[in-house]
């Protein structure tokens, strides 16, 4: 993002990324990544959440309005002043 952002910066456009950390899955969509590993594992889908769950410091998965939000952040004005950055959305996962 950085060097996209520096060639970019003069025309006034910015370039961030988002890193997501585990994010809770939508039950309402197919091939959902923590239940098809459940089920791989032959361990109940809520378990297995659990188990993310404990290793995240704020002790909760990250949810898909978390990672919504963090983009509707980074396209407002509010950000106008951010560029080529990588805003991790991962409950402090990463800080470990």
């Amino acid at each position: 993002t950085k060097a996209v952002a520096l060639d970019y910066a003069p025309r006034r456009v910015r370039v961030n990324a988002i890193c997501p950390g585990s994010v809770r899955d939508d039950p309402r969509v197919e091939g959902r990544m923590l239940a098809e590993i459940a089920r791989a594992l032959d361990v109940p889908v809520a378990e297995h959440e659990q188990t993310f769950v404990q290793a995240q410091p704020m002790n909760a998965l990250v949810e898909p309005d978390d990672v919504a939000t963090a983009a509707l952040w980074l396209a407002s004005d509010e950000s106008r002043q951010v560029t080529g950055t990588v805003l991790t959305v991962d409950g402090g996962f990463s800080a470990r």
